[in-house]
């Protein structure tokens, strides 16, 4: 559509079909999945069109999608989650959400225009509390996976347990190298889209990955 390659109606027409798609689809799996796929929508139409704008309340609406996203996958493969699981994912997800609206903000204000840049209502000066902030969740989500690591639930679904411990280690190493990008002036993407295509964090994430196997 940006580029006019695509006619406003054909996509409205596109969309509406995607929409059925996805309803059919939803109460195929089951009520409560259509439930938490609507609500999921409608959370997202409503940060596309005006809550992105809100500063904080932004980071709340992305931070909630993403856990919604988990309860979903829950009630679609009828696997019990821990609450533990929803918390890290909302301090996690808020931690990178503050990396990319920072991020932004870096990159706009070293561009050194006159007026202060603006940035889905944050201002430049805004960075510092910013980034307190996201370290801060971001720490948090580490504190509350290392809690869960030492849970007596945790104990007994993984023989090796223990070893989430180095898993802990490798995630609060990766969550200080993305401020530290930001900080920088290099993280030029969404910081999910910066993981797969930076070496460190491709091999941080691999390396998260295979001690979490090795503990089943």
């Amino acid at each position: 559509m940006a580029s006019c390659q695509i006619r406003p109606a054909d996509a409205l027409a596109l969309l509406m079909l995607l929409l059925a798609s996805a309803a059919a689809l939803s109460l195929y799996l089951s009520a409560a999945f259509f439930g938490i796929s609507a609500a999921y929508f409608l959370m997202m139409m409503a940060y596309s069109v005006r809550l992105k704008d809100i500063p904080l309340l932004d980071v709340l609406v992305l931070s909630g999608g993403y856990a919604l996203r988990v309860v979903a996958g829950e009630v679609a493969t009828n696997i019990s989650l821990s609450p533990w699981v929803l918390v890290f994912v909302i301090l996690l997800f808020s931690s990178f959400t503050l990396v990319k609206r920072c991020a932004e903000l870096v990159r706009i204000d070293s561009r050194g225009e006159a007026e202060p840049p603006r940035v889905c209502g944050y201002l430049a000066g805004d960075t510092g509390i910013l980034t307190a902030q996201g370290i801060a969740g971001g720490y948090l989500a580490v504190l509350v996976f290392a809690m869960y690591t030492n849970s007596e639930a945790m104990q007994i679904a993984y023989p090796r347990h223990e070893l989430f411990w180095g898993v802990c280690g490798l995630l609060l190493y990766w969550i200080n190298y993305l401020w530290l990008m930001v900080a920088r002036g290099r993280m030029h993407h969404d910081p999910v889209i910066f993981a797969f295509a930076d070496p460190v964090s491709r091999w941080l994430l691999a390396a998260m990955a295979v001690t979490a196997a090795l503990t089943l």
